[in-house]
């Protein structure tokens, strides 16, 4: 009988092994899904705490870059000053006139007021240079002279350092007509062509027919 016993014992177990599997797969089946650690992923590139990153800016190109504001450039009021250009070597000038070896520039501060008629007008410095040009031509003149009877270089006024009497050099003004076609004039006299003639303090300059005069005076002059 325990043989029996034994034998019928073993007989069963098989069939009690599978109903232990069959148990097991149901509740596996039945059990709800594990949830995964989202700590351990990585967020997505585009998630709304990661915002993807914008690609890097270009520079603008050379035609849009803002251009730098150059100052205005002020009105120049100053003579000319072309006949020191032109001795300087200075291209673009073509004078009927060059300076004399003993031309200076005057340390005394001289000064041509012109007048047109009883009208007095604005003074003009001529101490700042060793010369100056008188004529219709603007793009030589020192001082352009407008009037229709006037030449386009009509006369040059010239500072020269010559001795006095006691051989000490002193600059002293003086004026050169330049084979102007109406003349040029101190106190109402016509000077000749081509050659120096000596200005004296209040000596009156005037070219060709124009009726405007200039006086000569320096910062010492009397009143």
């Amino acid at each position: 009988n325990k043989k029996g016993m034994s034998t019928k014992s073993q007989g069963h177990s098989p069939s009690r092994k599978r109903k232990d599997d069959d148990r097991r797969r149901r509740d596996l089946s039945q059990s709800p899904p594990r949830k995964k650690n989202s700590q351990n992923l990585p967020r997505s590139s585009n998630s709304p705490h990661n915002p993807p990153s914008s690609p890097p800016s270009l520079p603008p190109p050379e035609s849009e870059k803002p251009k730098p504001k150059l100052p205005k450039e002020k009105p120049n009021f100053q003579l000319s000053g072309r006949l020191a250009a032109e001795k300087s070597g200075i291209p673009g000038a073509s004078l009927k006139f060059m300076e004399p070896a003993d031309a200076k520039v005057p340390s005394k501060k001289w000064r041509l007021y012109p007048f047109k008629g009883d009208e007095s007008l604005e003074a003009i410095p001529i101490h700042r240079h060793s010369c100056y040009l008188f004529g219709r031509d603007q793009q030589l003149a020192d001082i352009p002279v407008m009037n229709p009877s006037c030449s386009k270089q009509h006369a040059v006024l010239q500072f020269r350092s010559i001795p006095n009497s006691e051989n000490v050099h002193v600059v002293k003004p003086y004026v050169m007509d330049l084979e102007s076609t109406n003349g040029t004039y101190i106190n109402g006299e016509k000077v000749p062509h081509s050659r120096y003639v000596e200005l004296k303090e209040r000596d009156v300059l005037k070219f060709g027919f124009s009726n405007r005069e200039y006086v000569l005076l320096h910062e010492g002059s009397a009143p």
